[in-house]
């Protein structure tokens, strides 16, 4: 019997269903067309640089029209109105990268501007198209690459990345450990006692889990995940009979880096892997290169728009001046992995940035895009003129899908470094910064390095595999001079997400330097690889390695995996006015004191605790470096504190150095003069359960008895969201916490979410794996849909998650999210029985609901997406002959909707199979247990399962019996395991 393979038609309600949808935001996306603009040079894909560079004659390249700048400056030298370039929307790939020096700077009076045509979306790339692709299997295509092209190892389908195959899908590897030898070598320098000189380019593997045999074995990477750092080496050799891996290079090579034993660790870029959809392989063995990828579920790669990076660097400026850059996006820079690999190290330092600028002032970047980068986007090197104002900018634009980090000011400490000619006075404002460390995990979302005086204040910067903002490098010869650095109302959270170790929201290692703060920001869900056995820190705020005089103040910090404030040594830090909840193992860590000194004063905060002590124990002795006892306040000083834990324990304390469990009570903490003028009472937030997460204080909350001044937690983040990134699918397999049952909460109470079968309408049951609508009010801040697949939990801040009968907890995969409605996925491997359905929308807001999940739900799509009426289905023709033709089951117009189409069940000799679209029916106990009714006639079933390429859509698949040719309009029912669908109809001619 005849039985067409799935393939995707899915009808689905978002608003009215995912197909309107899809094509609503087709349309949308359609450019306006502003006339009338003025601008001294206009620039479009479809230009000629021999024209002149007019609105209606535009030139071809940026790197034309900046020469056309260069020669209007020296034939108007004395201009005081700005120079203007407007750039027409399209993507420029460029053969060189755009370079900018002191002849292209303008003045006070006439600074250069660089801009988008308005309503349009100029891209400017270091990447090529890739073209010529050819379909070879389903879903397989295959393209030669021009001898001309640069190796890459990044790739991007209609603007989304796509990664390279891995021997394992989900989940990692761990080594058993580093080799050993009896002699040092320059790749095995370091003697460990009792094992011999560690080797740092090769490493122990579990049998099985590496083979010899893979094709270009030099282009394999072993992804080594080391505590903060990833490295990220090539595969040299393989010895099978030693379960030794040998690498073309060696990682950084001391204690903290190599192989360290059980470890995790990645096999990437593998030919034999390759098998998923979005994956895809270089062949650098065959002559030319073949590119091979696995499309995703409807991409026709005969039409998609294929990348491929190319140059290193996108713009690279040295003494540039008074330029900016307004509207314009950059992406698609070729970092690679060297041949001798890449030894990872803290803030990746010798990763280059996609955009470039040295000993520049007065540049900016207003209302930018950096996206689709492989390593840091944007930086700023050394100093050009300054004064005591921001001489350079970033505003307002939006950073997403970074392959390292976001901006960088300033980098490790060079020999020459002076205080005045490092970078310096540089404003980052009102950005979102996500979607960071996609290649390499210890990229951070910005990295003010050996600088000063820089203000990062009200940014948006989550999901990354590190730090969100870390302030200098942790060894001072590194970083001597990053003083008056403000940090100020970031919005900072899902940071870490179990990847990396030895990470916070905030991260500062500034030493003795002066005049840093850490001021009003809100930082929450911090989370280190807490799985691993030697997994730690995942702090909210950590001052590291001996830093000094930072006054932290008036900041947020909740859900953390390790503590909330970390205070590595350093002296005379102030951590005043803060309100800390939900550390897991601790709410205040303390790592020891230098020179005798006070290491802090904690001060007037709230520290609100469930799972863990207030202090993590470690250093809290009470002595001199010397050893000799000392009053506590002379080490480290607490007082008018609030503290509380909900569940009524009562906070003990601990003044020793090991890493006991505290045992003081608070007379005996007091006693020894701390906390003198602190209090055990409730704080009175208005609501702190997640996913609330309201840590406002209502009235008569006793925070005023230890001078507390409120402050309003939700001005942290931008002030101005003129951008939204796009939700992007983790680049590395995750650890993450329930942030109910891992931070011992209740949670938070709610309004009521009602939700439907998005097929049927249907409100009896839904079965896993099936799509539903959920409906309510403020479920969402805006309008937004997946992406990509897999598909995100997380669409505009909105999250659904379904506790099943069992109390098991899941993520819900979301599809689509508005004000009045969620489309999601019953979570795979949710129990059946009643479940309860909450979701959280991106300002806090709770809405929930009880559903019923049933083993079996089916529900078929309509045409009109109302549960009724005309199927969405599809009808396919095989005629004897063999061929396949085919046919229409609806038609639709812009009046009256969608209508039967009339079926043509054609010779008897001809079989016409209808496919049913629908969900909730893959969880079947057989085939044989789904039946269909068309009409008055038993319909034979060929298939019923999973449609492949659409999350949560199933697919049926039935003949159409002649004995039906002129029944007209007829019912399509359909029964699984004795559940019965809703009604649709089709036409039969």
């Amino acid at each position: 019997m005849y039985s067409p393979s799935p393939h995707a038609t899915p009808v689905n309600r978002a608003g009215s269903t995912i197909w309107s949808v899809l094509k609503l935001l087709l349309l949308l996306s359609v450019a306006s067309v502003v006339l009338g603009q003025t601008a001294d040079f206009f620039v479009s894909p479809d230009g000629n640089d021999s024209a002149t560079g007019t609105l209606a004659a535009p030139f071809a390249t940026v790197d034309r029209a900046r020469l056309a700048v260069r020669n209007l400056k020296q034939n108007n030298p004395g201009r005081n109105t700005p120079i203007v370039v407007m750039l027409r929307g399209g993507t420029y790939y460029l053969t060189t990268p755009l370079s900018f020096s002191t002849a292209d700077s303008g003045t006070p009076q006439a600074g250069i501007v660089y801009q988008n045509f308005p309503g349009e979306t100029p891209v400017i790339s270091g990447g090529q198209p890739v073209t010529g692709l050819q379909q070879t299997s389903f879903g397989t295509w295959t393209a030669s690459i021009p001898a001309s092209f640069q190796n890459f190892e990044q790739l991007f389908v209609n603007g989304q990345r796509r990664y390279r195959p891995r021997t394992t899908k989900s989940s990692y590897l761990y080594n058993t450990g580093p080799v050993y030898v009896a002699s040092a070598t320059p790749a095995c320098p370091l003697l460990v006692a009792g094992k011999g000189y560690e080797c740092f380019d090769r490493f122990q593997f579990k049998g099985g889990d590496i083979a010899a045999s893979y094709a270009n074995i030099n282009d394999v990477e072993i992804d080594d995940f080391e505590k903060w750092t990833m490295s990220k080496m090539r595969l040299q050799s393989v010895d099978t009979a030693n379960n030794v891996a040998i690498l073309t290079g060696s990682t950084s090579q001391d204690e903290n880096h190599g192989f360290i034993a059980g470890h995790r660790y990645l096999i990437e870029n593998v030919k034999e892997a390759l098998s998923q959809s979005g994956e895809w392989y270089l062949d650098r063995g065959t002559t030319p290169w073949t590119l091979t990828y696995i499309a995703m579920p409807g991409e026709d790669l005969s039409t998609a728009a294929v990348e491929a990076p190319q140059l290193p660097q996108i713009v690279i400026a040295n003494n540039l001046s008074y330029v900016s850059f307004r509207g314009l996006t950059f992406s698609h820079d070729n970092w690679v992995v060297p041949a001798a690999g890449h030894a990872s190290t803290q803030d990746e330092p010798k990763v280059t940035a996609a955009v470039s600028f040295t000993n520049s002032s007065y540049i900016t970047f207003n209302g930018c895009i950096f996206a689709h980068t492989g390593g840091w986007a944007v930086e700023f090197e050394g100093a050009g003129a300054f004064s005591n104002t921001p001489v350079n900018e970033i505003i307002n634009s939006e950073f997403y899908d970074l392959g390292t980090g976001g901006p960088r000011i300033g980098n490790l400490a060079q020999q020459s470094d002076t205080d005045a000619n490092v970078a310096q006075y540089s404003l980052l404002q009102n950005n979102t910064i996500s979607g960071g460390g996609r290649i390499l995990p210890a990229g951070v979302g910005i990295f003010l390095g050996n600088s000063h005086n820089n203000t990062v204040t009200h940014n948006d910067i989550f999901d990354f595999y590190h730090s969100g903002i870390e302030v200098c490098f942790p060894t001072p010869a590194n970083c001597p001079l990053p003083h008056d650095n403000l940090v100020s109302f970031n919005h900072v959270w899902q940071i870490g997400q179990g990847v990396t170790s030895d990470m916070g929201g905030i991260y500062v290692a500034t030493y003795t330097t002066s005049g840093n703060k850490i001021l009003n920001n809100k930082i929450h869900d911090v989370t280190h690889d807490f799985q691993d056995a030697d997994g730690y820190g995942g702090e909210g705020i950590y001052l590291d390695n001996n830093t000094s005089n930072v006054l932290v103040q008036n900041n947020l910090v909740y859900r953390t995996s390790q503590s909330t404030y970390f205070n590595n040594m350093g002296a005379n830090n102030m951590f005043s006015n803060n309100i800390l909840a939900l550390g897991r193992l601790g709410m205040v860590q303390r790592g020891g004191d230098i020179q005798d000194l006070s290491s802090f004063s904690f001060t007037n905060n709230i520290v609100y605790f469930t799972v863990s002590p207030v202090q993590r124990p470690g250093d809290w002795r009470c002595m001199n470096n010397a050893g000799a006892p000392v009053a506590c306040p002379l080490r480290f000083y607490f007082d008018s504190n609030l503290y509380w834990n909900p569940n009524r324990s009562t906070p003990v304390f601990t003044n020793t150095a090991s890493m006991n469990p505290p045992n003081l009570s608070l007379a005996q903490w007091q006693s020894v003069g701390e906390d003198t003028d602190s209090r055990v009472l409730d704080p009175l937030f208005v609501n702190p359960s997640y996913p609330a997460d309201n840590f406002a204080l209502q009235a008569g909350s006793p925070a005023p008895q230890i001078a507390f001044t409120q402050f309003d937690a939700n001005q942290a983040g931008r002030t101005t969201k003129l951008l939204s990134p796009p939700i992007l699918p983790p680049a590395f397999p995750l650890q993450l916490l329930d942030p109910v049952k891992d931070f011992g909460q209740a949670r938070s109470t709610s309004a009521a979410v009602s939700n439907a079968s998005a097929a049927s309408y249907s409100s009896v049951a839904f079965a896993p794996e099936s799509i539903v609508s959920a409906f309510g009010s403020d479920l969402a801040t805006g309008s937004g849909s997946a992406q990509s697949l897999p598909l995100p939990n997380n669409i505009l801040g909105t999250q659904i998650s379904v506790q099943d009968s069992t109390a098991t907890v899941r993520p819900a995969p979301l599809f689509y999210v508005s004000a009045g409605q969620v489309n999601y996925q019953v979570p795979a491997g949710t129990s059946t029985g009643t479940a309860t359905v909450t979701v959280t929308s991106g300002d806090g807001t709770v809405s929930t609901g009880t559903v019923n999940i049933a083993t079996v739900a089916p529900g078929l799509f309509s045409a009109n997406a109302n549960g009724q009426g005309v199927a969405a289905a599809l009808g396919v023709r095989a005629s004897s002959d063999g061929t396949q033709t085919p046919v229409d089951v609806f038609q639709c117009s812009s009046t009256a909707g969608c209508t039967t189409a009339p079926i043509d069940l054609g010779a008897d000799t001809d079989q016409v199979v209808l496919v049913l679209f629908g969900t909730g029916i893959r969880g079947r106990s057989a085939l044989s247990t789904v039946s269909c009714r068309i009409g008055n006639a038993d319909a034979p079933v060929a298939y019923a399962g999973p449609q492949p390429q659409f999350a949560g859509l199933d697919q049926v698949n039935v003949t159409i019996p002649h004995s039906l040719t002129g029944a007209g309009e007829v019912p399509v029912i359909l029964t699984v395991d004795g559940q019965v669908s809703n009604t649709v109809t089709v036409r039969i001619k």
